[in-house]
């Protein structure tokens, strides 16, 4: 991470600001950088961890033998839904 902000400092150097200039730009840009990764990597988590089931989920649906159904796709689960609906 320290070489972003000397890479962002270096670059602004390069265009011809002053050294204290160039440190406060570049730690200004060092830190929306960094926040809008961590946004981003929040979202990728989340996503993640609604895509697979932890261990207690799959115990779960192993117990009720529901384990296939998560892994379908919102159409395929939508499907079977109406399916067994219409089976009742």
């Amino acid at each position: 991470m320290a070489s972003q902000l000397m890479n962002n400092f270096n670059a602004l150097k390069k265009k011809g600001m002053s050294d204290s200039e160039a440190m406060e730009k570049a730690m200004q840009l060092t830190a929306t950088s960094r926040a809008k990764q961590r946004k981003t990597d929040e979202v990728a988590r989340k996503t993640k961890a609604k895509q697979k089931p932890g261990w207690i989920e799959k115990l779960k649906m192993g117990a009720t033998k529901h384990l296939k159904e998560k892994y379908h796709s919102p159409a395929g689960r939508e499907h079977l839904r109406r399916k067994k609906a219409g089976a009742k």
